[in-house]
């Protein structure tokens, strides 16, 4: 099974390259890629300022609402100015987010 998923992986992951490429957006549920970066609401994300970009686990919060998997993002706010600080974070519901992985794989490429 992991073969296949690999394979499929390498598959969508080539498709989104060859999309971006031609200047279209590739939809990952909530968030958009496009050459520039990704777009989650009013907010873009450019590529370079793309810090962390990891599926993760809630184990243990006080908040029950807060457990689960998540799609976990930081990265560098400019409108803050100076690079370094502050950070922001984005963490989505990682079933929102449909094929993680190649999302993953795509951010670690373009971050450089």
């Amino acid at each position: 099974m992991a073969r296949i998923q690999a394979h499929v992986t390498d598959v969508q992951l080539a498709r989104a390259e060859a999309t971006l490429a031609a200047g279209g957006r590739v939809e990952f549920g909530p968030l958009t890629a496009d050459a520039d970066g990704l777009h989650h609401e009013d907010t873009h994300i450019p590529w370079e300022d793309i810090t962390v970009l990891r599926y993760s686990f809630v184990h243990a919060s006080v908040d029950e609402d807060e457990l689960g998997a998540y799609l976990r993002m930081e990265f560098h706010d400019r409108r803050a100015g100076t690079y370094g600080f502050p950070f922001r974070w984005l963490r989505i519901p990682a079933l929102d987010v449909p094929d993680v992985e190649v999302l993953e794989r795509l951010a670690a490429r373009r971050r450089g």
